[in-house]
């Protein structure tokens, strides 16, 4: 039984590291039209955020779906954002305020061609309390390391 449980440990640490590879936020590969992609402010493609980032949130969209309408749905279901009629191929704009909830967070690129699997992409990304959970993490370790000591010192 405890080599069934250690190597599904072994799986899901495997499954869990190889999952940070995994492509990030887009609604298809840069070359596929329309796409949708999230950038921090360094310039990387990312799907995670911490509270109050700032993001970048860049579309295209080929000129026969055009214009094209973007809304952006907070982890409540809310319409945040939207912009209609965007004339351009390419649509870029900085966000502070897109960062301010908890959980996943939904961009909807929808052009107006309504040819039923054309003319729109979706993607979504993550804001999670990050900085609470390693400060909550590191002191659990401190305190694990005090209560060793304690058992080997009772051990003697």
């Amino acid at each position: 039984m405890k080599k069934i449980v250690s190597k599904i440990a072994l799986l899901l640490l495997i499954v869990s590291f190889a999952s940070a590879f995994i492509p990030r936020i887009h609604a298809g590969d840069p070359d596929d039209d329309p796409w949708v992609l999230v950038y921090d402010t360094g310039g990387n493609i990312s799907d995670t955020f911490n509270l109050g980032d700032t993001i970048n949130v860049t579309a295209y969209c080929a000129s026969m779906y055009l214009p094209f309408n973007i809304t952006i749905t907070a982890p409540n279901s809310t319409e945040v954002y939207k912009k209609t009629g965007i004339n351009t191929n390419w649509w870029i704009t900085i966000f502070t305020n897109m960062t301010d909830a908890l959980g996943s967070w939904l961009i909807m690129l929808d052009g107006t061609d309504k040819t039923a699997y054309a003319g729109w992409a979706a993607g979504t990304y993550f804001v999670i309390p990050q900085v609470p959970f390693g400060a909550i993490g590191a002191l659990s370790a401190s305190i694990a390391g005090f209560g060793l000591i304690k058992i080997r010192r009772r051990k003697k």
